[in-house]
């Protein structure tokens, strides 16, 4: 039994009273640990899937189970990163990712939300806040945050989409480290083929809308990724042809 599980998953909304359909017969499974990106062309329904994942989204026809069980509502266990930091403005850095755990126990909460002030990089702004960072560091915080609750699931919005060139590319970097130090389950949505091949072990890449899977490409490259190796071109343009397919 796989651990994230979708069944013939159909959405549609409703535009003025008339219904048109988001997304058409989803039907895959992911394994526990796997690092999953959506790809394909804007509109087709990528994030409205990742949202119905997260429990944001409950009106939809089928089934997505995790572990067994049948997402009715948002949970802990499932953390979410969206296109924007989403920080708190009034509180700092230290505050913003605190602000998540349960634990009372303040000693523990401190310890807890400076390792993950460390894993993503931002020592030494633990007491900034939000207006007083680049957008690449929100954006550290807001993944630290997603993560303090060490989630069973990590979904990411298109996270990097606003960001520059080199900064997304340290941030591809930071979310590889983690990964492959923690075998976290994750689900990303991203229009970046070059970042979906450096990040996935598969690629899922939908159709125009409504959207359905047109292929599910495996990324069967080291863990320690040469973006300029063969192999790594190979599937770039694999998953570039698939998309052009599908446009």
């Amino acid at each position: 039994m796989a651990y994230i599980e979708l069944k013939n998953v159909n959405k549609y909304f409703d535009n003025n009273g008339e219904e048109f359909q988001v997304l058409k017969n989803i039907d895959f499974d992911i394994n526990k640990g796997e690092f999953i990106c959506f790809v394909g062309a804007s509109g087709c329904g990528k994030s409205t899937l990742l949202r119905s994942i997260a429990g944001l989204e409950v009106k939809y026809e089928g089934t997505i189970t995790v572990d067994g069980k049948e997402i009715k509502k948002p949970e802990k266990q499932r953390g979410m990163v969206f296109q924007e930091p989403r920080l708190f403005p009034w509180m700092n850095v230290s505050q913003n990712i605190g602000y998540v755990l349960d634990t009372k126990d303040k000693e523990e909460k401190k310890r807890k939300v400076s390792e993950f002030i460390n894993m993503v990089g931002l020592r030494g702004f633990e007491t900034a806040l939000p207006k007083e960072l680049s957008g690449g560091m929100a954006q550290r915080a807001g993944i630290a945050r997603a993560l303090a609750n060490e989630p069973e699931v990590l979904l990411m919005d298109e996270p990097f989409g606003a960001l520059d060139a080199l900064t997304k590319i340290q941030l591809q970097q930071t979310v590889r480290r983690i990964h492959n130090e923690s075998h976290q389950t994750t689900i990303m949505v991203t229009h970046d083929i070059e970042e979906a091949v450096y990040l996935a072990d598969k690629i899922v890449i939908f159709t125009n809308r409504p959207g359905s899977i047109r292929k599910i490409i495996n990324v069967n490259l080291p863990e320690d990724r040469d973006r300029n190796s063969l192999e790594f071109v190979n599937v770039r343009k694999k998953v570039f042809d698939a998309i052009t397919i599908s446009a």
